[in-house]
């Protein structure tokens, strides 16, 4: 149970104070925002981070992405991006196995959560409007194609398979960075969390019970404080979880 005082802290950090009690040096920081890209540049960075692309999340082991762009952005207005840089991390408990495998993966915040101030997050988090989306003529044309078919049985199966290929959903909110993420069983991780400190991460992977994966990294990296450093300097946007 948390108490007033740890509340008011969460608080300051949400600001942007920076609470880290061994922070990043500059030098590991990207010089490059976002918005100082150019137009290409920018369009490339979307579509390597899938954006508009589907996603499947009919299983309990957490969300998996289409292989294919299945929307296209059609307002005139710019698209809403926010570009973050402030102190932050998140510890969520879960109480199930699907929970546990969304949150692993970043999909999902359930249950409870808690602040600590041992995170750098510089990401960028972009915010669509379903008035403001169309779908591609390629899916379009999938759709069609499987709904002519002559029986029902044969238009299930081919509609299965569209959402199979293109996915489910379409994020209209996401964060755009690498990130890292372990999840453990509440005892041990809040031992290690008491540091406070992206540094002490590795000692997790000392943990047999510990799940730990990456994007734009890998869990290898989690062996040395130099590893991290090193990882963290390649970084031009990151977001540890």
């Amino acid at each position: 149970m948390k108490d007033k005082q740890d509340y008011d802290q969460d608080e300051e950090l949400l600001l942007g104070c920076n609470n880290n009690a061994y922070p990043l040096p500059g030098q590991y920081q990207s010089d490059t925002p976002y918005s100082q890209l150019d137009e290409l540049s920018k369009a490339s960075l979307l579509h390597d981070k899938r954006y508009l692309f589907g996603v499947r999340i009919d299983g309990d082991n957490g969300p998996r992405w289409g292989t294919h762009q299945v929307a296209q952005h059609t307002s005139t207005l710019p698209l809403g991006i926010q570009e973050i840089n402030n102190i932050e991390s998140e510890v969520t408990t879960t109480e199930n196995d699907r929970d546990t495998n969304y949150v692993h993966k970043g999909w999902l915040i359930s249950a409870l959560q808690d602040k600590s101030p041992w995170t750098l997050s510089r990401m960028l988090r972009i915010e669509l409007l379903v008035q403001d989306l169309s779908p591609i003529a390629e899916l379009e044309d999938a759709f069609s194609k499987a709904l002519n078919l002559p029986t029902q049985f044969e238009k299930a199966n081919a509609t299965y398979r569209v959402f199979e290929n293109w996915g489910d959903v379409v994020p209209l909110v996401f964060d755009i960075g690498v990130s890292l993420t372990v999840t453990d069983s509440e005892s041990i991780a809040m031992n290690y969390l008491a540091e406070q400190s992206y540094l002490g991460l590795q000692r997790l992977s000392m943990s047999a019970t510990a799940r730990i994966s990456t994007q734009g990294g890998h869990p290898t990296m989690l062996q040395s404080e130099d590893n991290i450093r090193e990882w963290l300097g390649k970084s031009g946007l990151l977001i540890l979880n």
